[in-house]
């Protein structure tokens, strides 16, 4: 996986308006928090996404280690009704037309509890 990211979209020196990110480029996310801008995800991007690392334990316990935290990841409940998931890209222009890709029906769920003890031993006091 790539870890690597592009520069996030500057600013126009005549407007002072965020310019929009090159096809392609990976958002800074912490970036895009700081201008109070929703940060899009390319589906592509995604597909090579690392997220984290998943521990299966002697046990049979399974948990997802993120940045250094542990999550407890359980089976979570079961649907009687489809779910499906998609991807959605909004209207580049006013009025323009959306995008919406179905990629699969959902299979199962998941719940990933974080450790609260961790995370608050982790905070700044």
């Amino acid at each position: 996986s790539s870890s690597g990211r592009a520069a996030s979209p500057g600013r126009t020196a005549s407007s002072g308006r965020a310019t929009p990110p090159a096809p392609g480029a990976k958002l800074d996310r912490r970036e895009e928090e700081k201008r109070g801008e929703a940060a899009l995800a390319e589906l592509k991007d995604l597909a090579e996404l690392e997220l984290g690392t998943l521990v299966v334990r002697r046990s049979g316990r399974v948990a997802l280690e993120v940045g250094g935290f542990l999550l407890e990841v359980q089976p979570g409940t079961n649907c009687t009704f489809d779910q499906e998931v998609v991807a959605m890209r909004p209207p580049t222009a006013p009025g323009g037309n959306m995008d919406l890709h179905q990629l699969g029906k959902l299979q199962g769920r998941l719940v990933a509890t974080p450790n609260l003890d961790q995370l608050l031993a982790a905070a700044p006091p």
